[in-house]
C-alpha cells in the first residue's frame, strides 16, 4: 500500500554512478523500525515486482515465505520467497513511502531490482539513455 497522497515526479540522473544501468534509489525500513542508508536499485522492467537478497530480507528482520513455484530469471528457474516490505524511493527529503508492499526475495540475487511493481504501476517510467535520467512522472488516474 503506498501512500498515495504522497506520489510525486521524480528524476534521476544515473550516469555518475553506472554508465549503462538506470538506477532509482531505495531507502528500507526493517521490522524493528530502522532504515538502510540509500541503496541503488536497478530498474528491472522484466521482474514482475521488486526483489531483494534473502540476506537483506534477513538483516531487515521480514518474515519470508517460500513461494510455491520456482520463478523463472534471466539465470534460469530458482527457489524464492515472497514476503512484505517497508521502503521509501527517493532521496535529499523528496521520497515516497510504500508500506506493506508485496516483494521477491531470492537466495542469489545479486542486487536489488525494481521490476514492474509497484513503482511502474504508479508512474510512467522514461528513461532517457542519452542524458542518463531517468523519469517518474505521477500516472493521471
Amino acid at each position: 500500500m503506498v501512500k498515495k497522497s504522497l506520489l510525486i515526479d521524480f528524476t534521476f540522473r544515473y550516469g555518475k554512478i553506472s554508465d549503462s544501468v538506470p538506477l532509482i534509489p531505495i531507502r528500507f525500513i526493517g521490522s524493528d523500525g530502522n532504515s538502510t542508508q540509500i541503496i541503488n536499485a536497478i530498474f528491472d522492467s522484466g521482474a514482475h515486482e521488486l526483489t531483494i537478497p534473502k540476506d537483506l530480507a534477513d538483516h531487515l528482520q521480514y518474515d519470508i515465505v517460500e513461494k510455491k513455484h520456482k520463478i523463472n530469471t534471466a539465470n534460469g528457474l530458482c527457489d524464492a520467497f515472497s514476503s512484505k516490505a517497508h521502503f521509501c524511493i527517493g532521496r535529499g527529503g523528496r521520497e515516497v513511502e510504500y508500506v506493506d508492499e508485496e516483494i521477491c526475495v531470492m537466495e542469489n540475487c545479486p542486487a536489488i531490482l525494481m521490476g514492474i511493481k509497484p513503482v511502474f504501476e504508479d508512474y510512467l517510467v522514461i528513461i532517457d539513455a542519452e542524458d542518463k535520467k531517468i523519469k517518474l512522472n505521477v500516472k493521471k488516474k
